[in-house]
């Protein structure tokens, strides 16, 4: 993710946390609360596509120059055709940008396209050897028949496993002659990552909630159980994938600041005098250093989330904090070693 989008991404994550912290306190949510959750989720994986999907005056991404590579290498061959698959229309606007600037021609199928229309599609990515890429959201997936492409690109992933088989099996079908390679595009330390390693997610909770596009949602009983279970999962995973995203800055940190004490420590030797043009810490690093201070805030929020109060039989009160995991320790050691090395030496007394 680029700075922007982390930062709308975990905008939402901290208002998914803290309903899932509500859920574990009280084994309840209001139908509001779920309808902000589910929006929150959403617009989560949204923004791992771009923030034009967002905020339309912002185009930050890293997807569609990926996805540009991949095409580049599969066109190649004149007698490869691609699908691509994406969930939101605004998605396929960046992706039809990249098209037209390439000069690969394309059909576009989805929801809103009359019968004729799609019919009209299909028959022109079949026919036209120009037109190399078929452009679909799953509203418009059902029933189609494209075993004239051997390239399927996902440019996000479908929460329901169900409608990733869909996708697949446009292409993957009887009359297939070519092997088919499948790319999914999946953003790093993100909502995406974490529910590709979550294997729990149940088709039938999750059909009609975050894939069908139903204005409002409420479970209730068993169903919005096991929702928060798998919500649940999905919220450990992540804070380890946020964990690890600000373990990357605070390493990066670290590595440039103890470049910029070695340059200092050279300047500053015997004989060399001072250097005034030694350059001071770059903006990458200071960057790193407050994410490096953002997960050591976290792991202190996370900690005091876990503290009980006790009390004896003499009526007298006692603080217990769960320690975490020594890996979380070591992550907070690492990003009190990124600060420090920002601090100004202590005056001489």
């Amino acid at each position: 993710l680029t700075e922007a989008q982390r930062r709308f991404h975990d905008e939402d994550k901290e208002i998914v946390a803290r309903l899932v912290l509500k859920w574990r306190r009280t084994k309840f949510l209001s139908e509001t609360d779920q309808l902000r959750m589910t929006c929150a989720l959403q617009r989560m994986r949204m923004v791992c596509d771009s923030t034009h999907l967002l905020e339309p005056s912002i185009d930050d991404n890293t997807k569609i120059a990926e996805l540009e590579s991949i095409l580049d290498a599969e066109l190649a061959d004149p007698g490869t055709k691609v699908v691509l698959f994406s969930a939101w229309l605004k998605a396929h606007e960046l992706v039809q940008a990249l098209l037209e600037r390439r000069g690969w021609g394309h059909a576009f199928l989805h929801g809103g396209v009359s019968g004729p229309g799609r019919q009209a599609a299909v028959r022109t990515f079949r026919d036209d050897p120009a037109c190399r890429v078929f452009l679909a959201t799953d509203a418009g997936n059902s029933g189609l028949n494209l075993q004239w492409a051997s390239v399927l690109v996902n440019l996000d992933l479908p929460w329901n496993p169900a409608v990733l088989e869909q996708r697949i099996g446009r292409i993957h079908r009887m009359g297939q002659a070519r092997p088919v390679r499948i790319y999914h595009l999946v953003a790093e330390h993100s909502i995406e990552s974490a529910i590709e390693r979550i294997l729990t997610f149940k088709k039938g909770v999750f059909a009609g909630v975050l894939d069908g596009g139903a204005s409002e949602v409420h479970l209730d009983g068993t169903g919005l159980q096991r929702f928060m279970s798998d919500l649940e999962a999905v919220d450990g995973e992540l804070a380890a994938a946020t964990a690890g995203a600000a373990q990357d800055a605070a390493e990066q940190a670290e590595v440039q600041a103890v470049q910029a004490v070695e340059s200092t420590a050279t300047s500053e030797a015997p004989g060399a005098g001072p250097n005034p043009e030694t350059p001071a810490p770059g903006p990458a690093a200071i960057a790193g250093a407050f994410a490096a201070g953002a997960e050591l805030l976290a792991g202190l929020g996370r900690l005091a989330a876990s503290a009980t109060v006790e009390r004896a039989a003499d009526g007298s009160a006692s603080l217990r904090l769960a320690l975490p995991d020594p890996t979380t320790l070591d992550r907070l050691q690492a990003a009190l070693a990124a600060f420090a090395a920002f601090l100004p030496p202590p005056a001489n007394r």
